[in-house]
């Protein structure tokens, strides 16, 4: 049995020199970012009346199972009436989501009211199929080796390939579509990476051009079943016209700030500071918050006005639009 074990290792040093993970960066550079993350949660698309939030938890196909069975109940609330009846997926404002969960999350932002479709395109398929999976193969050791069995090339790839037609985060600006919080785990500073607007900015990146396929993947990245997904910060020849927003100096320099929002700050400062770090890697979102809720927390701790995330009309009238 030993010698069994010897060899397995044997072949699977001498394969790791020809396997290579794909550790492309997934984000693009450009010289001009756009503005930050919103301030406000977008209004309700229906009367306005009511904000729904939704956060999805993670736990692998289970986790998008349960969420989607959340949606299927939401859409059997009726609420108005005459002109204005609708159901309660059409009052979700805001959807976070992790792991299994971003599944979800990112699948309403992406179809709207056609998140039906995730139960064939996604649930009733067999994902895993893209994945390597056989414990004791020699160029999976190989893989495991350089920092994990799987990469771009599977889970990405079918996502990306089977249920969102190779959309970009560009595809969530679309008319009534609610604000999405999708996050995985930077390793380096052992915090949330949330995909967001200013996040993005601070790496002199375009969100709306990352393919909605490799942040899912990145919030699903099982730490040695998958390779850490790779972002690249800011380099002497890749900056941009980038501004802090203000809550990064408030969460470097206040030590009354939050810890949450002096952890995120850190985080962000160490993306535009080339001596610490070129290459963020993240891993499962679960990591780091399992719930899903690190971007409400995140919107509350860096609010500049008491009703954020919520507009004034809307957190003082209960009314978006009226």
């Amino acid at each position: 049995m030993r010698w069994r074990v010897g060899l397995l290792v044997l072949a699977a040093a001498l394969l790791a020199g020809c396997v290579a993970n794909d550790v492309e960066p997934i984000n693009t550079h450009v010289t001009q970012v756009g503005p930050g993350s919103p301030d406000y949660l977008p209004d309700a698309p229906a009367d306005g009346s009511t904000v729904v939030a939704l956060s999805f938890s993670g736990g692998g196909t289970r986790a998008t199972a349960f969420s989607y069975g959340v949606l299927r109940a939401l859409d059997d609330v009726e609420v108005g009436s005459g002109g204005r009846a609708h159901t309660l997926i059409d009052d979700v404002s805001v959807v976070g989501g992790v792991s299994g969960g971003a599944v979800t999350a990112a699948y309403l932002g992406y179809k709207g009211r056609g998140y039906r479709e995730l139960r064939e395109r996604f649930l009733l398929r067999d994902a895993e199929s893209s994945l390597h999976t056989a414990k004791l193969a020699p160029a999976n050791l190989a893989r495991l080796w350089k920092g994990g069995v799987n990469d771009r090339s599977t889970f990405a790839a079918w996502l990306d390939r089977n249920l969102f037609d190779g959309a970009t985060y560009s595809a969530f600006r679309r008319p009534g579509a609610p604000l999405v919080w999708i996050h995985a785990s930077d390793i380096y500073n052992g915090t949330a990476f949330g995909f967001t607007y200013d996040r993005f900015a601070a790496i002199c990146s375009d969100l709306d051009k990352l393919r909605i396929a490799d942040a899912v993947a990145a919030s699903a990245a099982f730490p040695a079943v998958f390779a850490p997904v790779v972002v690249s910060t800011t380099t002497p020849t890749t900056r941009c016209n980038y501004k802090q927003p203000d809550w990064i100096q408030r969460g470097l320099n206040d030590p009354e700030a939050p810890e949450r929002v002096k952890a995120a700050a850190r985080a962000m400062e160490s993306y535009q500071n080339n001596d610490r770090v070129n290459y963020i890697k993240l891993l499962d979102g679960g990591l780091t918050d399992n719930i899903a809720v690190v971007g409400f927390a995140e919107s509350l701790d860096i609010a500049g006005s008491p009703h954020s995330p919520l507009s004034p009309p809307a957190a003082t009238t209960g009314c978006a639009d009226c």
